[in-house]
């Protein structure tokens, strides 16, 4: 799961960073709190137990977009994070 956390930290800034609202951090730190109350994270649980192309493979079929806006994540708090496309609101 870490791995998997990680690769999806440095893939954090390739969106748009204007039609997102503003800039994206560019800290660890910075990026991984645009993870909180993400749906993304539940479905990544586990994965991290799974060889690389193996894992990529299984994350590619479930055909999900990733996107940065605003969230309502699930503990109920609505901030600017990165999840499935279909949870943002982008430029919002």
């Amino acid at each position: 799961m870490i791995v998997t956390l990680a690769m999806i930290l440095l893939r954090i800034g390739r969106f748009g960073a204007a039609e997102a609202g503003g800039e994206v951090p560019v800290t660890i730190l910075g990026k991984s709190v645009l993870l909180c109350g993400s749906a993304m994270l539940e479905r990544f649980d586990g994965l991290g137990e799974i060889k690389g192309r193996e894992r990529n493979k299984q994350i590619e079929g479930w055909g999900k977009l990733y996107g940065l806006g605003r969230i309502s994540g699930v503990d109920g708090i609505v901030r600017r994070g990165v999840d499935f496309r279909e949870y943002v609101n982008v430029g919002s």
